[in-house]
């Protein structure tokens, strides 16, 4: 993300005036984002649900054109779900499991600690350096736009250029979030439309142990729905 540009000596009061409001606001911005991404705000058996559409534009597409997808993603304490029209992830603290729906195939890993934070919305946030803040409006709908300079060393690791998060004034609810790539990525940008946000009971097939998912009870014979299924088991300490 970029830095802006200092003004004229001349304009100095303005701008200290303007950035002090902006930083006001992006402080009241994240925090709402914040309400719907941390496990915190979350009650013991509590989750948050997310209808995702995901976009992708590629950095050599001439004509703009986009991947879209569509997917669901429930967040709870050491529980991370994503569900979309080829794969569904599974992770808590310590593996995931990759279900492939057109291959019909299981992939089981271990997770480094630390790691599921990754997946989550609140990573980002814990890299933001500073931030900008505006209005706009697009047709009939205003929105605050919250611009994210991140950390260095971060955005360069990630080929990140910047982040931007569109906020509803009115609900203070995240709407979209547009992560712009570095050249070396491939990509232009990725946008995240929030098509919904919500804090629900935790479905009670989530609540115990992931591999009762794809296991028998206290075996390592697989649940019928995956009988058919390609199993690989990647741990390094198979259990």
């Amino acid at each position: 993300m970029h830095n802006i540009s200092s003004y004229l000596v001349g304009l100095t009061l303005a701008w200290s005036a303007l950035q002090s409001a902006a930083a006001q606001c992006s402080k009241e911005v994240l925090k709402g984002i914040e309400r719907y991404a941390l496990e915190q705000y979350l009650g013991d058996n509590e989750v948050f649900a997310y209808d995702l559409t995901l976009k992708i534009t590629p950095l050599q597409s001439t004509q703009n054109v986009k991947t879209q997808s569509h997917m669901q993603v429930m967040i709870g304490h050491n529980l991370y779900v994503n569900t979309s029209e080829l794969v569904t992830l599974y992770a808590d603290s310590a593996q995931l499991f990759s279900v492939l729906k057109p291959s019909k195939s299981m992939v089981r890993q271990d997770l480094k600690k630390g790691t599921l934070s990754g997946y989550t919305p609140k990573e980002l946030l814990k890299y933001v350096d500073s931030t900008t803040c505006s209005n706009l409006t697009v047709g009939a709908m205003s929105y605050t736009k919250v611009t994210c300079t991140l950390q260095k060393e971060f955005a360069a690791s990630q080929m990140i250029d910047q982040v931007e998060y569109w906020i509803d004034p009115l609900t203070q609810k995240l709407y979209k979030a547009k992560v712009y790539y570095s050249k070396k990525s491939g990509l232009r940008h990725i946008e995240m439309i929030y098509n919904s946000i919500q804090q629900i009971p935790c479905p009670e097939h989530l609540r115990g142990p992931l591999k009762d998912l794809f296991f028998d009870p206290g075996t390592k014979v697989l649940k019928a729905k995956y009988k058919r299924y390609r199993f690989t088991d990647q741990r390094k300490v198979r259990k």
